[in-house]
């Protein structure tokens, strides 16, 4: 008989239904990190790479699972199918880091060679497996660039293995070598696991990149590494390989070394040193700005000289720099020369070997790399004067190596261009001090003693003065004696008249 199912029955189907959904869950923790290629590779440092491994029965998609150090770098969104019993090769950079072998994701951000602390997330955000290696990874060699390889629980350092399963060395069973998956933290012990000691209390050898520099972008910097033994002593550099990383791409194997950087900017430089089977890095910071240097000033001719200028706060270095006429004649400087902050250096033809002509001269400096640092031009002839930069255009000049360019106008016309001097106006006298005013220049001309009218001893103004007396103010001495000697006579003759009249 058929049992007939009861609604009794159904919240155990429930909770079959929620088992048989989260099954999958599981299945999917399976998938764990297999092996760390942290050191790279013989071919370089930077390649660098990691492995999974799926060890479940069913195949897992990665898609939205997180492979991320605690310091985000790196910090890896995966995406893919893993089967059951397969590997999953993430390569850093691109698809050359593991040669003959194609990568199943491509990977941006570098291990620390100090250690890391690697997490994988499945897409609910659940961590499935961990690498705990704050305080060093716990097994590989950066000298040889055998990996750091899962074996048994326990991570070893092997031969590498990229998409093949992992080969247990002959010393895997020494402590020496092996380390315990889950206890690789300090101070945990077990079976096949490491007693961590902090960095600073191991003794191992120095690595020194030396100071920070700041510097201008297509200038030529140099570089010295230093590396130092246990007890501090010097080691022999003919068996220590120094390994330089710019922080923009590139990469020089050797103690002493150059390089350009092509854009401002703040660059990381790490150096590492390798000796036998140890390793140390260092890092310092370049700062990168923009070129300061101009073209100031140049002479044409057999006698000339080409002027730059640092208007900069900080000395540039120019060594191999080169200097180039537009005829085709080059001077490379040499190493060393450097141009102080805020100075000038003059530069003669005698020592580059430069003559420029006298029509349209134009000098371009360029970086090592043959790229136009500045250049300056002049669409005219200078014969007797200098082609001298002022702000943005390019004039005729009075000669001034050395010293600060001075305008061709400023030598010849520098009198001519003196406006005149402006005697001060006279003042407008008043018009009703006109009369008196020449009567006195008069006077002064004749050299005659000034006479004081009643109105300036009583201090009165001439405007308070009556018409009349202004009239009488402006007549002559002499005229007003001859009108009373007339009026004189005048009187006297009609006396003489009444007199003399004949009675009746």
């Amino acid at each position: 008989m058929r049992k007939v199912s009861s609604s009794k029955d159904s919240p155990w189907k429930a909770v079959f239904v929620v088992f048989f959904l989260t099954t999958p869950h599981f299945v999917l923790a399976n998938v764990s990190i297999n092996e760390i290629a942290w050191m790279g590779t013989e071919a370089s440092p930077t390649d660098e790479w990691i492995e999974l491994k799926n060890t479940g029965s069913e195949d897992a998609d990665l898609t939205g699972w997180v492979l991320e150090a605690d310091d985000a770098q790196p910090a890896i969104r995966l995406e893919g199918m893993i089967a059951a019993g397969s590997l999953f090769l993430l390569e850093r950079s691109d698809d050359e880091t593991v040669p003959d072998i194609g990568a199943d994701f491509i990977y941006t951000g570098a291990l620390s060679n100090s250690g890391e602390i690697l997490r994988l997330k499945n897409a609910s955000g659940l961590e499935v497996d961990a690498v705990h290696a704050l305080d060093g990874w716990p097994a590989g060699d950066n000298t040889t660039k055998e990996t750091m390889q899962l074996i048994s629980e326990n991570w070893v350092t092997a031969p590498a293995t990229p998409k093949q399963e992992n080969q247990s060395p002959a010393s895997a069973g020494d402590p020496e070598n092996t380390g315990n998956k889950e206890q690789n933290t300090p101070g945990d012990s077990g079976s096949g696991a490491i007693t961590y000691l902090p960095p600073e209390s191991q003794k191992s050898i120095k690595a020194f990149s030396g100071e920070d520099i700041t510097s201008v972008a297509g200038a030529m910097i140099r570089f010295e590494g230093t590396a130092l033994g246990w007890d501090h002593e010097p080691l022999d550099y003919a068996k220590v390989r120094f390994l330089w990383n710019f922080g923009d791409g590139t990469l020089k194997d050797g103690r002493n070394v150059s390089h350009i950087y092509l854009y401002p900017g703040t660059y990381s430089v790490k150096l590492t040193v390798v000796s036998g089977k140890e390793t140390a890095s260092d890092d310092m910071n370049v700062y990168v700005k923009e070129n300061p240097i101009l073209i100031n000033e140049y002479m044409a001719g057999k006698n000339g000289w080409i002027e730059l200028k640092n208007p900069s706060p900080s000395s540039v270095d120019i060594g191999r720099w080169i200097i180039k006429s537009e005829d085709g004649g080059i001077f490379v400087f040499p190493e060393g020369t450097v141009i102080k902050a805020k100075a000038l250096a003059v530069f003669a033809s005698d020592v580059t070997g430069l003559v420029l002509p006298s029509s349209f001269p134009k000098v371009i400096l360029q970086y090592p790399n043959r790229a136009v640092a500045d250049e300056a031009g002049y669409t005219g002839s200078v014969i007797d004067y200098s082609a001298s930069r002022f702000g943005e255009y390019v004039e005729e000049g009075v000669p001034t190596p050395g010293e600060e360019n001075k305008r061709k106008v400023q030598k010849e016309t520098a009198a001519s261009n003196q406006p005149p001097k402006k005697e001060p106006a006279a003042p407008i006298p008043h018009p009703n001090s006109l009369a008196k005013t020449n009567d006195v220049n008069a006077d002064i001309a004749q050299d005659k003693p000034v006479k004081e009218s009643a109105s300036d001893v009583a201090g009165l103004k001439p405007e308070n003065i009556n018409r009349e007396n202004r009239l009488l103010a402006a007549v002559p001495d002499n005229v007003l004696l001859l009108i009373a000697s007339i009026v004189a006579g005048l009187a006297v003759g009609f006396v003489i008249l009444l007199v003399r009249k004949p009675k009746k």
